[in-house]
C-alpha cells in the first residue's frame, strides 16, 4: 500500500501541496483529477520520490520512502512521467529493455528481450521493435514508455505490492489508444494486483475506470472516494468553476458528466 500523510510540497517559497493524506491500495485504480495548476503532477513526483516535500511523509508497504534504497524502490513502483524526452536515439525494443535495470544482474538479454517483447504486445506496439524511437508520433512515444514501465514491474517471482504512477497516459493518445491504455492499466491491477496512481483531465475516464477519484483545487484535496462520491455537481464546480449535467451512462455502469457553461456566481 502507498500511503500519503499530511503531505505538503513548497517550491521557491510557494506552497505547492497542503497537507495531502492519501492511500493507494493493491489491485485498485485511483485517478487523481482537478483543473491545471491543482497541483497534481507535483503531487506524484512528490509521491514517487522525484520532489522532495517539506512537510509530512509517503509510505510504501508501510516503510517510509526516505528509507527506500533506490534500486529496491524501482522493483516495487515505476513511474510514467507526462513529457520525456530522450536526447539520443535507440531502438524502441532498446528503450522498453531500459525498464529491467533493477534486475540486470539477475537476468541475461535474452530473458529481457522476452520480457521487452511482451510489454510491447500490451500497448499494441509488437511490430514497432526495431524502429528508432525518434520515428514515431508522440503518442506512440508515450505507449513505448509504458510498456516501459510494464517491463520494470514484471517479476512473477518475486513477491510483495507493486504500484504504477501515470502521470496522463492518455495526453498524446487518440480515442482508441486512450481507452487500450486505460483499459491495460485496470489489467494489471486487477489480474497483477498492482496498486495504480493515474492523473486524468477526463472526469468521464476517471468515472469508467477508477476505483476512487481524488478531485484537486489550489493543492488541496476537494472530495474523495468513489467516482459517485466524487463526481457530484457541488464538487465539480468548486474544483473546475463549471456546471454540469451528471446521469447515468446510457451503456456502461458508471456516471457520465456533460459540462454545460462556466458561471463563476453560480450557488448550489
Amino acid at each position: 500500500m502507498i500511503e500519503v500523510h499530511q503531505l505538503s510540497v513548497r517550491i521557491a517559497k510557494k506552497q505547492i501541496l497542503k497537507n495531502i493524506s492519501l492511500e493507494v491500495n493493491p489491485g485498485e485504480v485511483v485517478a487523481v483529477i482537478g483543473a491545471n495548476g491543482a497541483g497534481k503532477s507535483t503531487l506524484l513526483k512528490a509521491i514517487s520520490g522525484q520532489t522532495s516535500f517539506s512537510g509530512g511523509e509517503v509510505f510504501y508497504n508501510s516503510q517510509p520512502l526516505r528509507q527506500w534504497k533506490s534500486k529496491e524502490l524501482a522493483r516495487k513502483r515505476a513511474i510514467l512521467s507526462q513529457h520525456i524526452n530522450l536526447s539520443f536515439s535507440l531502438k524502441v525494443i532498446d528503450v522498453v529493455m531500459l525498464g529491467r535495470f533493477p534486475f540486470f544482474h539477475q537476468e541475461n538479454e535474452t530473458q529481457r528481450r522476452m520480457i521487452a517483447q511482451w510489454a510491447l504486445e500490451k500497448v499494441a506496439l509488437a511490430d514497432f521493435a526495431q524502429r528508432e524511437i525518434h520515428t514515431l508520433s508522440g503518442g506512440e512515444q508515450q505507449r513505448v514508455h509504458f510498456a516501459r514501465v510494464l517491463c520494470q514491474l514484471h517479476s512473477p517471482d518475486e513477491s510483495g505490492d507493486k504500484f504504477m504512477l501515470l502521470d496522463e497516459p492518455t495526453a498524446s493518445q487518440d480515442l482508441s489508444q486512450q481507452y487500450r491504455l486505460l483499459t491495460l492499466a485496470k489489467e494489471v491491477a486487477r489480474e497483477l494486483n498492482y496498486g495504480v496512481l493515474i492523473i486524468l483531465h477526463d472526469m468521464n475516464q476517471a468515472a469508467r475506470f477508477a476505483d476512487r477519484i481524488i478531485m484537486m483545487k489550489q493543492g488541496r484535496i476537494v472530495a474523495s472516494g468513489s467516482p459517485g462520491q466524487v463526481l457530484t455537481r457541488q464538487h465539480i464546480f468548486q474544483a473546475f468553476q463549471v456546471n454540469c449535467l451528471i446521469q447515468d451512462h446510457p451503456v456502461f455502469d458508471c456516471l457520465h458528466v456533460t459540462a454545460l457553461g462556466a458561471t463563476a456566481t453560480t450557488k448550489y
